[in-house]
């Protein structure tokens, strides 16, 4: 299942994909701290694609903030890739399917290799881009009005600079909210990190 190939944790509340439980469909488990301390427990919550398939790799990553979740299907047929985003239900975290689906501006890129969500902001790595593999990142923003839609359209797009032009920019991320870094492993050579301030 490789339940624990990707995690995050963020306040009380923790997300773990398993990109392999059901045949590659994938899952993601959300943890929520119960009074007083950890402890062993299972899940609070499963999550999944409502268009889930065999080979899709979701939750391969996945990332939380306050009440939302976002978990990537980078392997999602025929290698488009996706990013589903999750709201809390006021009543608390439980078994769901998606609240909206995020796709990319172009195929095969393995949109939702990774993503990092803070706020009303959800950021989505597509590092492959097949003319190039130079890779993007791609910023979503929630709507002000009716929450999360499944969409394709995006605020806009970090890439890495002219020069080699197979870098898998967007295979990682991480925010702290003013500056972000952005993996670009770049197989074929030694790699880079990417820092990004507002």
């Amino acid at each position: 299942m490789y339940f624990g190939r990707s995690v995050c944790i963020k306040g009380n509340t923790v997300i773990a994909g398993s990109p392999g439980k059901n045949n590659d469909i994938g899952a993601a488990y959300v943890y929520v701290e119960p009074t007083g301390r950890w402890t062993d427990m299972t899940q609070t919550a499963v999550l999944s694609a409502s268009d889930g398939t065999e080979g899709d790799g979701f939750g391969l990553s996945v990332s939380v903030d306050g009440r939302t979740a976002v978990a990537g299907a980078p392997q999602m047929y025929p290698g488009l890739g996706a990013a589903y985003v999750y709201s809390e239900p006021a009543s608390g975290w439980v078994n769901m399917q998606e609240t909206a689906k995020l796709t990319g501006d172009r195929g095969l890129d393995e949109f939702g290799a990774s993503e990092i969500v803070q706020g009303n902001v959800v950021w989505v790595g597509q590092p492959y881009t097949i003319s190039d593999r130079r890779g993007e990142v791609l910023e979503y923003v929630k709507p002000a009005r009716g929450g999360w839609k499944s969409t394709s359209k995006f605020s806009f797009k970090l890439s890495p600079g002219t020069g080699n032009r197979v870098h898998y920019f967007g295979t990682s991320v991480g925010s702290t909210g003013e500056a972000m870094a952005i993996g670009a492993p770049n197989f074929l050579y030694p790699g880079t990190a990417y820092v990004f301030g507002r």
